[in-house]
């Protein structure tokens, strides 16, 4: 039985969401010193490209950019390049072999990123100029231009187009305009509803995933998905592979556009998703990581769900997380509220959202936060391997920028309900 999953993550004028994943936080939260690797992409002349930015720093050190290839075994570094500097930007070509590939940079002062892996098929991406919308296209041309920009970066990432879907276009639009008309930025609406409320009111479904990116203010099509892209939480709903429709929204008013995408997962043969669930691929026990969390601040189960979280980040290079009392209690009681109300959502029932309750525990200050909620997974690592073969949700987990996690998990008639808080201080 595939059982439900949840997953959110804030940043700035933009927002993003998804089941499996959302995303939150200030623009200006971002300058503090760190590196940040491009997710590589075939050039018009056939080469593979990559690049890698070291920003905001004022110490002068070595940055190394590695091009790997996913393998079976011990992943392959195809390419590496350095330079020395505070504030440097890497970049370098690689002859392509289709297969998958991914960046890793570092700056050995304890800062690392890696990309997101890319399905490459060695086609230079199109330089069409856009073309204008036939009369059976859902959408504006802003609607349409943004659809067609969305699939460009797709591409460049190995995924397929997605199609414009009438039914997406409606939630929103409708979402677009809503937001506009009474002056307010959330994924959830002012009446309550939520991106999946939207969604099913206008008969897209059954559905397998969805997501949403939000964003207000940018002037055009161009601009939006620039802004989306260069944000980690809307860069992983509009790159993830398993999406195949889409719904663009754009509605006026006197603060700027206001501008909704909604992802899916649907058949490409019908605009009604019907698809049916994919095998769950098996993994090898591997072994613990070296640097283990601190010290145990929850149950065993807790902790148990921080020490697998911990593995998967060592395998991508990520540095542990340690187990924060107050994020606990914010991942515990939000657990305990949705087993002992019978419902599934980031937002409790009271209308406080993940932001809310984490700085009710007093964690502060973060410049960055996200959640993964699950229900009826048995075992800490029944759990983690739902997580981990979610794109959102394992995204979240394997977020270098975090350093803290809470862990909150609740026994059930429905079976045990879990949630990680994730931040960075």
């Amino acid at each position: 039985m595939r059982r439900p999953l949840g997953a959110l993550a804030c940043l700035g004028s933009l927002a993003a969401l998804s089941i499996p994943a959302t995303a939150y936080a200030a623009t200006g939260s971002l300058n503090t010193c760190r590196v940040e690797a491009a997710t590589p992409y075939v050039t018009p002349d056939g080469k593979i490209q990559v690049s890698a930015e070291r920003l905001d720093c004022d110490d002068t050190t070595l940055v190394r950019m590695r091009l790997n290839r996913a393998q079976a075994g011990p992943d392959r570094i195809l390419k590496s390049a350095s330079t020395r500097g505070d504030k440097v930007r890497i970049t370098m070509t690689a002859s392509c072999s289709p297969g998958v590939y991914y960046t890793l940079v570092t700056d050995y002062r304890g800062h690392v990123a890696k990309s997101e892996a890319a399905r490459l098929t060695c086609s230079p991406t199109p330089t069409a100029s856009p073309t204008a919308p036939s009369d059976s296209r859902p959408g504006s041309p802003e609607e349409e231009e943004v659809v067609r920009l969305t699939n460009i970066e797709r591409q460049k990432g190995g995924c397929a187009p997605l199609i414009h879907d009438s039914k997406l276009h409606k939630a929103a639009q409708g979402h677009s305009a809503d937001m506009a008309s009474k002056n307010y930025f959330n994924h959830t609406s002012q009446d309550g509803r939520t991106m999946t409320d939207r969604i099913k009111a206008t008969g897209f479904g059954p559905m397998s995933a969805w997501a949403e990116n939000i964003a207000m203010g940018q002037r055009t099509p161009a601009e939006v998905v620039k802004g989306w892209m260069n944000s980690s939480g809307h860069r992983a709903n509009i790159m993830n592979c398993a999406y195949t429709h889409i719904g663009a929204g754009m509605a006026t008013s006197g603060r700027g556009p206001y501008w909704t995408q909604d992802f899916a997962k649907g058949p490409r043969t019908s605009p009604t998703p019907t698809a049916s669930p994919t095998a769950t691929p098996t993994a090898s026990p591997t072994s613990k990581p070296t640097a283990t969390p601190t010290s145990g601040q929850g149950s065993s189960d807790q902790e148990e769900v921080v020490r697998l979280t911990n593995i998967e980040r060592q395998k991508g290079g990520c540095g542990p997380l340690k187990s924060d009392p107050q994020l606990q209690s914010a991942a515990q009681g939000h657990s305990a509220d949705m087993a002992a109300k019978n419902y599934f959502s980031h937002t409790s029932q009271d209308g406080r959202t993940m932001t809310d309750r984490i700085k009710a525990s007093g964690f502060s200050p973060m410049s960055a936060w996200a959640e993964n909620i699950a229900y009826g997974y048995r075992t800490p690592a029944e759990v983690l391997k739902g997580w981990m073969n979610s794109s959102g949700h394992r995204a979240n987990i394997m977020n270098c920028a975090y350093t803290h996690i809470g862990v909150g998990v609740a026994p059930s008639s429905r079976g045990p309900y879990w949630t990680q808080d994730f931040a960075k201080h």
